[in-house]
This record gives structure tokens, C-alpha cells and sequence, in this order.
């Protein structure tokens, strides 16, 4: 699982409480003998820039997380960065003869890139990409719009499912995956697994949106 998570400088309302639910999930994580057992965990940073604070590893290894935002806002690089992470790492489980579980990419941002264009033109060549992955069952795609003033058509792109919180909620939604990803715990590996509850209205299915 690699979260992507927009630290620009409009994301500085929500550092706090954003810090306070992965660290909440990553210590649930540790508590549940399969979820810590099965599930790698990697985290992308970006504004204008991309950072890996935290590259592939297995949940028990993954410190807390303190979150520092500013600058601008440019999405295709750092999700293409999980694509490729993503890629490599399922290739080092295929040369190691294991069986991994379907990986998740989650992209978490309250805006849309600066400039929109080229940004949004690649993100559409990008999606298309990860779209074909989604269908052959060999990754899951999720993007989370933050706040009200989020891109609709910018993050549904590159997703298969979309996600809106308009307040703070990354508490619940953090739960969410920690529920999902326990379900997947107890599956066979590669297998879809049920989710987790959370209110339908909001969930966008995949597709063009307005807000």
C-alpha cells in the first residue's frame, strides 16, 4: 500500500489531524498479527516536489509520521512514482517466488495542479495506464478529495474510486482502510476482499464528475 499525499501549502489546515490518523492507523496496523504480517506500507510527499519519507516496508517498521506543507501542487510525477514503486515492488515478490496481495495506491489532495495544465493532460495519458492495471486485477486505486475546493475531474482520473471529506474526517477514513485491508488479511492473496463501512455519499464511482 503507497499513500500519495498532497503536503502543498493549502494542505496546512489539515497537518494536524492528518498526522494524528496515520500515526492512529499505523499503530492499529501493529496491533493486528495478519495486517502487520502481510501489509507493506509506503508513503509519497509531494507539493512542487516528490519525497519518499517513507519507502516500501513492513508496517512494524514504520515510525510515526509528522507532516510539513507548502509550496505548490503537481500531481502526475508523484503518482507516476507509485506506479513505478508499485511495479518494482511487485517484481521483487514475482523473482522471489511470493505471492503478493493487490497493492493500493491512495491519493490524498484538496486541490488540482498548478499550473492545471500540462498536469492534467499527462494525469488523463497516466490514468489511462493505471485504468488497465485496475481492470487485470493487478492494483486498486483510490484518490481522496480534501475540503470543498478540490478537482474533481483532476482526481477521478488517475481512480477508480473516489472519496470526499469535506471537514476533517482522515480519522474514519484511515479506519476504513485499517478495516479493509484486515478483511484482505483473510483472503488469499491477489483475492478482492469485502471493504469496510462508510457512508455512500461519499463515494463518487470512476468517471468524469462535477463538483
Amino acid at each position: 500500500m503507497v499513500f500519495v499525499v498532497d503536503v502543498s501549502g493549502s494542505m496546512d489546515p489539515y497537518k494536524e489531524e492528518l498526522s494524528d490518523a496515520f500515526n492512529h492507523f499505523i499503530d492499529e496496523c501493529k496491533k493486528n498479527a495478519r495486517v502487520s504480517e502481510m501489509l507493506d506500507f509506503a508513503l509519497i510527499t509531494f507539493n512542487h516536489k516528490i519525497d519518499v519519507p517513507v519507502d516500501f516496508r513492513s508496517i512494524k517498521e514504520v515510525s510515526h509520521i509528522t507532516f510539513e506543507t507548502g509550496g505548490l501542487t503537481a500531481i502526475t510525477e508523484p503518482m507516476r512514482k507509485a506506479k513505478d514503486m508499485v511495479r518494482q515492488r511487485t517484481m521483487a515478490y514475482d523473482q522471489a517466488r511470493v505471492q503478493p496481495y493487490k497493492p493500493w495506491i491512495i491519493l490524498m489532495s484538496d486541490g488540482a495542479p498548478e499550473p492545471r495544465e500540462p498536469d492534467l493532460t499527462n494525469l488523463k495519458v497516466l490514468g489511462s495506464e493505471l485504468k488497465q492495471r485496475v481492470e487485470d486485477k493487478k492494483v486498486r486505486v483510490i484518490s481522496v478529495g480534501v475540503g470543498r475546493n478540490y478537482d474533481v475531474e483532476v482526481l477521478s482520473a488517475v481512480s477508480e474510486q473516489m472519496l470526499k471529506f469535506e471537514n476533517y474526517e482522515f480519522m474514519e477514513f484511515l479506519e476504513w482502510v485499517g478495516v479493509s485491508i484486515a478483511n484482505v488479511s483473510q483472503v488469499v492473496p491477489g483475492a478482492d476482499a469485502e471493504d469496510g463501512s462508510l457512508q455512500k455519499n461519499r463515494v463518487i464511482p470512476f468517471g468524469p464528475q462535477r463538483s
